[in-house]
């Protein structure tokens, strides 16, 4: 501690923690504003105010002080909830679309407060939430950037004018003398280029950096040499005489305290007009020593709270980490700076919901609103609201910077919004009311906002490239997920108007009303969610989930590894949800996590350098990385579950899992992917190719290999045996995707490069409707088939220069970016399944769509129980490959790996997925029990 009469805010010490007294004990940071009363206060000297506050390159020092509690003595305190890194969007930050003057929210740049007297450094996100929860921010953002002026801050505009005592003022509560204008210039700028020596004065003792350029180039000291104003010549001498300016410096600080003494009795004579209570409450001091003093405010933040270094001290205090944030009187959303225009979002949450009355009218301007952004794009209109729309394009593109901010996926926040007494969200200086904004995303989640689809449009896929960033749709589970938990009465009657309306165009699952979600649910729902370190994954749910029994208790410890904290919850993750579910279906049943459906949650990113969890079981999900590519796991599919479901791990081995499985097929050729970028590309040569060599003229289905082809690469998303006329459609929009993807796959008039030979591609067309477009009678239909005609292909390859020269080719879209897509054409169905998927043929002549790298020589297997197939692949034991070895060894090796596979990954095979393997076969015949590695 430092006494009174220290004027050090701080000393380079790095501050040390010490062991918490108890299970249940936690720290809380006080921050101590400019009316504290406590010795940490370098502005107090002798009871007295001496100045403004001491700064760090322009930035007020923030000063706190670390303080131990027990939670049962309930401490008054608030909890942040904020993200370490930066608070922008995931997709924004990536490739080229990296914005460079953000890097300074990295772990290698860190920004000082004091704690204790010491010095403390934090990074840029947290420094910037203790900036604006300052007990000294006033509630006017002093700092807040005027768009409409050049982005000037009060402190530029008062130092550019030469208000001095407003320049005091605004410095008093803390205004940073680092802001800077659209020409990049400070306050500093301003005052010198002016004249103000006493501003220039009072700005460098607040630490105002003298060396600092503008977009011209230009300093202080240039600025002031650059025009003759006010007392240019003072001004100049104090910037360029370093001598001259100690020692004013030194008069200046000796002034500090007569001004102070005016400054506090102005203030007094103002306060006493207005209410009394206030200097009351600053003469008088707390009986309570928890309660924070005037000037102070208590916060409990992780990052500084938690000794981070302390594995057990990390694991104890996540362990009560549920209790903290309950107990809370208040948690504090902190999405971070750079929504500089959040005042569209505060408009367009209040007029949307306003529409709560007709939910169908609502989607309907929604869509108009959609279509009119995706056609017209930005521009000076922006702002403006189209008619029969409910968003502007601005309101539009300002929402999806918002939603997918690095707050919204972040695992730790499920359970710190969850839990939550009270929530306030904040950009920046604006505050977003909490009940509004929940409203507000029911209404837009009903309506169809969140759906895939409508992203897509939104970025070009720029966040499904791997994944990472979210689905778009993790603002919408936070508030379902807090729905559940906290079980709130006052915000389910919110909500009631919004959930009693049916959606026509935009049918949404219902909420199930019930207590907390179990740990398979919340982790199913949480799947794109991020955290640092992989095990936080489990652990920051595990403290909101349903308590586990006894037998499958989960120890937070983080010295465990986490392929084997991952296999442990892969076990239970497996096993489903029982009667526990998010939803329930338009008869009231819930939509659990059946049996064997974790599987499906198996994919390997294989995007760029990112590969799947080194040490992790093949068969185990991998937690910690979202998925790049949609389940083919659906309810309407019944491949082996007919079968009675028998799995278990291994008793020896956990990292063993042993199943009941029917060895059912093998593939022998899958589709050429030589030609397929890492990104996404369409490549239609390939699987004509595939389909061509099917055995027989008909598919066993007695179908015409066109259809299956079409019904294949939707894994029969859109696909209806009973509604003749939605097979119509997607017979069409099957067969323009064709003719587009063909006509821009040849050269044509000089169209780009060639990537299969012309007459080769015109055969394989030719060939395909001539014998595999076929009816069930074996007669070409005197409708349109599934393939289009050569004469088609041309004449979209004579449009194609005109398409490709006004809007480009989209690797997702093909020819228009531009058109609202509901997610019911081909198309839309088509990118959902096929990303990171390939076709595949198999030794039966069955036509299936597995994982990319599949290969031939892979099994085809039915799990029993499980609604998909599943493609797995035979273990080879690993072993010197040199040298001979005896004919009983090689037998020996062959019968321990008899049985024993690596799982790939989930399929569809047309033909099977509703039990048609499993139709003649007595339940249990032909299954055996194998072992997954």
């Amino acid at each position: 501690m430092l006494s009174s009469d220290d004027h050090r805010p701080f000393n380079f010490t790095p501050p040390r923690y010490g062991p918490l007294p108890s299970p249940t004990s936690i720290r809380l940071l006080k921050i101590i504003g400019r009316k504290s009363r406590s010795c940490l206060n370098p502005l107090h000297h002798n009871g007295k105010l001496i100045g403004p506050p001491p700064s760090i390159c322009g930035y007020p020092l923030i000063q706190c002080t670390l303080e131990t509690f027990e939670l049962a003595d309930a401490p008054p305190y608030a909890a942040l909830s904020y993200t370490w890194g930066s608070p922008g969007p995931d997709w924004a930050t990536r490739g080229n679309c990296i914005d460079l003057t953000r890097e300074d929210y990295g772990p290698a740049t860190k920004w000082p407060i004091a704690v204790d007297g010491q010095l403390c450094f934090i990074r840029k996100n947290l420094f910037e939430a203790l900036q604006q929860f300052h007990p000294d921010k006033s509630a006017e953002d002093v700092d807040r950037a005027d768009p409409d002026d050049y982005n000037k801050t009060r402190l530029i505009n008062a130092a550019s004018d030469g208000r001095l005592w407003e320049v005091r003022r605004l410095l008093e509560k803390g205004a940073s003398v680092g802001a800077k204008d659209c020409f990049g210039e400070t306050p500093l700028h301003y005052a010198a280029e002016n004249g103000h020596y006493e501003i220039v004065k009072e700005l460098v003792s607040a630490g105002a950096d003298m060396g600092i350029y503008d977009k011209s180039g230009r300093t202080p000291l240039q600025c002031a040499l650059h025009r003759d104003r006010g007392e240019y010549r003072k001004v100049r001498k104090f910037l360029w005489d370093e001598k001259f300016r100690e020692r004013v410096l030194q008069l200046h600080h000796k002034e500090e305290e007569e001004w102070q003494r005016l400054s506090e009795s102005e203030s007094e004579e103002d306060s006493s007009d207005e209410d009394d209570s206030d200097s009351d409450d600053l003469s008088d001091s707390s009986d309570d020593e928890e309660e924070p003093g005037p000037g102070e405010r208590i916060f409990w933040i992780d990052a500084i709270c938690i000794n981070q270094d302390d594995l057990e001290e990390r694991a104890a205090q996540v362990k009560i980490m549920s209790e903290i944030y309950d107990k809370a009187h208040e948690v504090l959303v902190w999405l971070g700076e750079g929504l500089t225009r959040a005042w569209r979002l505060q408009a367009a949450i209040s007029r949307v919901n306003k529409e709560d009355g007709d939910l169908d009218e609502l989607a309907c301007k929604w869509r108009n609103s959609l279509t009119h952004f995706i056609k017209e794009g930005l521009g000076e209109h922006e702002d403006e609201l189209p008619e029969d729309c409910i968003l502007a394009p601005g309101e539009i593109e300002e929402m999806a910077h918002w939603l997918t901010r690095a707050w919204f996926t972040r695992t730790w926040v499920v359970q710190e919004l969850s839990l939550a007494q009270r929530v306030r969200m904040f950009a920046g200086p604006f505050e977003f009311c909490w009940p509004d904004v929940l409203k507000f995303l029911s209404l837009m989640a009903r309506v169809g906002y969140f759906d895939n689809s409508t992203f897509w449009r939104l970025d070009d896929g720029i966040r499904n490239q791997d994944g990472i960033g979210g689905d778009c749709c993790e603002a919408w589970k936070l508030a379902e997920i807090r729905l559940r938990t906290r079980a709130n009465a006052s915000e389910w009657a919110l909500l009631d108007s919004v959930f009693s309306h049916d959606v026509h165009s935009s049918p949404a699952h219902k909420i199930m009303k019930a207590g907390r979600l179990s740990l398979p649910v919340i982790l199913s729902l949480c799947w794109t969610f991020q955290s640092k370190d992989p095990r936080d994954k489990i652990f920051s749910l595990l403290t909101i989930a349903r308590p586990l029994p006894e037998s499958d208790r989960i120890q937070i410890d983080y010295s465990i590894p986490v392929e084997r904290l991952f296999t442990q919850v892969g076990h239970q993750f497996l096993r489903g949800s029982g009667d526990d579910a998010m939803y329930v279906d338009s008869n009231g049943n819930p939509e659990s996590l059946e049996p064997l459906e974790g599987l499906s949650y198996v994919q390997d990113p294989y995007i760029g350098p990112r590969g799947r969890m080194p040490g992790l079981p093949t068969w185990a999900p991998d937690f910690s990385t979202p998925h790049v590519t949609t389940r083919i796991w659906r309810r309407r599919f019944s491949a082996a579950s007919v079968a009675t479901p028998s799995f278990s791990p291994d008793p020896d081995d956990d990292s063993i899992l042993r199943a009941q499985v029917l060895l059912w097929d093998e593939i022998v050729a899958v589709e050429d992917l030589s030609r397929r970028e890492d990104s996404f590309s369409i490549d239609v040569p390939p699987w004509l190719e595939l389909i061509l060599q099917l055995p027989e003229a008909q598919y066993p289905t007695g179908e015409c290999k066109m259809q299956v082809l079409c019904r294949t690469l939707i894994a029969d998303h859109l696909w209806d045996e009973d509604d003749a006329e939605l097979q119509e459609r997607v017979k069409a929009s099957f067969r323009e995707l064709l003719a587009w993807e063909l006509a821009n796959e040849v050269e044509d008039e000089g169209l780009g490069e060639v990537c299969h030979p012309h007459d080769d591609v015109w055969n394989l067309v030719t060939a395909a409707r001539n014998t595999a477009d076929l009816s069930i009678k074996g007669q070409e239909g005197q409708q349109p088939g599934f393939m289009p005609a050569v004469e088609d292909i041309n004449d979209i390859g004579k449009r194609l220069p005109a398409v490709v020269e006004e809007n480009g080719w989209c690797s997702f879209h093909g020819p228009d970016c531009a058109t609202y897509d509901d997610g019911s054409t081909f198309r839309s169905a088509f990118l959902r399944v096929y990303r990171k998927r390939a076709l595949f043929r198999t030794k039966m002549g069955f036509l299936g769509l597995g994982p990319m790298y599949a290969r031939p020589g892979d099994v085809v297997a039915l799990v029993a129980g499980s609604r998909v197939p599943v493609i797995m692949r035979k273990a080879r034991k690993k072993g010197k490959r040199k040298g001979h070895h005896h004919s009983d060894e090689k037998a020996r090796r062959r019968s321990v790996d008899e049985g024993r596979y690596k799982f790939v990954g989930e399929a569809y095979v047309h033909g099977i997925m509703y039990g048609g393997a499993l139709s003649c076969r007595e339940d249990g015949d032909g299954f055996e029990t194998i072992e997954l590695l």
